[in-house]
Parts: structure tokens; sequence; C-alpha cells
């Protein structure tokens, strides 16, 4: 298997595409692409064939094809009249869902045969202030849910056979006053969904689905060790393993990614350790093996590669590279050869 990292760099309006040689813990600069303005959410297709990036401050997005090399070809590029916050695909890669922090909005756009963005949104719901991500639920794949920020909630919708949203009952999660709920990932074997909140630097585990009909919160945990001395809080990105043992984060503001593992029978979380990391850590991504992290350092310009001990959970850097200017998303694909 050939796996591939997308890194986006805003501010050199660039994208920055490697191949990670897991064998001697390095990466390989394939192919480097100027944007249509500043490169931030990233989203892949389903198919693994297409890349949806969203622009700035023409606010758009670009679709780009993924040869089987990796390697990208523009197809085009759609306005849109929202910033681009966050990307993702709906299961059967024929609605892309694209939240808007700067205007409280998602908007729900049609994908075309051949992957390419129809021009105009078949839907956009406003009012969800802060909205900063949507996800889609990993057992049926028929719920959206949408962390607002500025709420502190996480908004939930139900997505019809057309991708048409409509608010699910019920329709909202609360979070702890002040918290900023930001990002969001499932775990694979269970109902249980993790939070990060960037105004805490916490955690929030949700369980839901099966016998909890109604999603509620069963603990809230710091991601920030005793021992670190910092001001503010400002909690970016969240990521699990695949085999759903090891769960990370990343804190802007403490320059760490802290791991935690997720308890057997719970799916709680206990902090196991941390790792200080590029300057100002805004994302990062874990590798379809659950064996490597990257992490983009928005300050430093550099991204870092990272082994994960499958035992114990802890990183340790293997090669560090530049990648443009303001690195801030970073995606890792996959293809089978």
């Amino acid at each position: 298997m050939m796996q591939i990292i997308y890194v986006a760099s805003p501010e050199s309006q660039q994208i920055y595409v490697w191949k990670l040689d897991d064998v001697h813990g390095l990466l390989e600069l394939v192919q480097v692409i100027s944007t249509f303005g500043g490169a931030q959410p990233i989203a892949v297709h389903p198919s693994r064939q297409l890349l949806y990036v969203g622009v700035r401050p023409n606010f758009g997005i670009t679709t780009y094809r993924i040869s089987p090399e990796g390697l990208l070809t523009d197809a085009g590029t759609i306005e849109l009249l929202t910033s681009p916050t966050h990307l993702i695909s709906d299961k059967k890669g024929k609605i892309l869902y694209c939240t808007s922090y700067r205007n409280n909005t998602v908007s729900v756009i049609p994908i075309g045969k051949l992957g390419v963005l129809r021009r105009h949104p078949i839907q956009i719901i406003e009012g969800l202030l802060g909205c900063h991500s949507a996800n889609v639920d990993n057992k049926c794949a028929t719920l959206l849910w949408i962390p607002c920020l500025k709420e502190n909630s996480i908004r939930l919708f139900k997505i019809n056979s057309f991708g048409v949203l409509t608010p699910d009952n019920p329709c909202i999660i609360k979070t702890n006053i002040g918290s900023g709920p930001r990002h969001m990932i499932f775990h694979n074997f269970s109902c249980c969904a993790y939070i990060i909140n960037e105004l805490t630097s916490t955690v929030d585990v949700i369980k839901y689905g099966n016998l909890q009909k109604t999603p509620s919160i069963i603990q809230t945990i710091s991601l920030i060790p005793k021992d670190i001395n910092f001001e503010g809080c400002w909690a970016a990105d969240i990521h699990i393993t695949p085999n759903g043992r090891w769960l990370y984060c990343s804190d802007r503001a403490a320059n760490i990614i802290s791991c935690f593992e997720v308890l057997k029978d719970t799916k709680e979380l206990k902090f196991v350790n941390y790792q200080f990391t590029e300057e100002q850590p805004r994302g990062f991504a874990i590798d379809y093996k659950g064996e490597f992290l990257v992490v983009a350092g928005q300050k430093s310009n550099y991204i870092s590669l990272y082994q994960i001990d499958i035992n114990s959970g802890k990183l340790t850097m293997l090669s560090r590279y530049l990648a443009g200017k303001g690195p801030m998303w970073v995606n890792i694909v996959p293809f089978y050869e």
C-alpha cells in the first residue's frame, strides 16, 4: 500500500504532496502545486480519486483529480458566497458539506458523476454560530454533527437520500459554557464520538446510538498536562488510530500533541503522555495503518513525521520538512498498488 500526504500551506498558496516511506521513516516530496488563493480545508472523495480544497479570500472550492501515483491535476473551481472552513463528503461521494465559521452556515453541494462540484448548493443552513466542522457518523452515515464554537453546542442533522439536512431529534448537544467545540472524530467500533474544545483545551466523550437514545457527554478531560505553563487555551485538531486504541489532540498555545488511551470497556479516555512539536500545530493526521503521525506547524513552516508506538501510544520523531508558509491542513490517503 502506498500512502500520500497532502499539506495545504495557505500563506504561500501551495499544496505539498509527499509519499510516505514507512520503511525508512521518511517523506519524499513528489509535487508542489500553486492554488488560486490560500488553500485551507481539504477533503478527499470516498473513491480517493478526487481532492477538494477550500480557498480564500476569493471564496471557492477547487477540485483536483488524483492520479494512481497520488499526483494532483486541477479540474476546476466553483465560487462560494461564504468563507470555507471545513469540508467533508458524504459516504457515497454524492454530496460535499462545507461549513463557514465566519458566516455561520453549512452549504450542501452536489457532486457530479465525474466528481466535479455543481456550481450551486442545493441547501444552505444559516444561524450555526461559529460552526467549525461537519462530521458524518460512522455507523449509519445518516447523521451530520456540526460543532458550533460560539454556541457551545453540537448541532445534529438527519441526512436524507438526496443529502438534504433536517434537524434531528434531539437536534442539539450542549457542551460546557465557554468550551468552544471545534473538531471531532468517531470511534470505529463503538457508538462514541470525541469533541475537542478549542477554548478550554478539553475533550468531550459522547455516547450515542444503540441503547443510548439521547446523545450525552460521559466524560470531559483536559489535554494539557499539569507540568506545562502557558497562557490561554488554543486546542486545534483531534484524531484516533484506526484500531481505536490511541487518541491524539493538538494545542497551538502549548505546542504539544497529547496522547490518550481509549479504555476498552467504556471508551472513555486516560491521559498517557504528550510530545512537544512544531510551533502552532494547527493540523495533523494519522496514517491508515495507525503507525505514523504527521503534524503541520503553522508558525514554524515545517511538518514533522512521527512513529506511533502501537503498544504505548508514544510518539517518536523521525524526520522534518519545510512545507511552504503557514502549513495548516494535513490529509493522508492510501492507495492500493
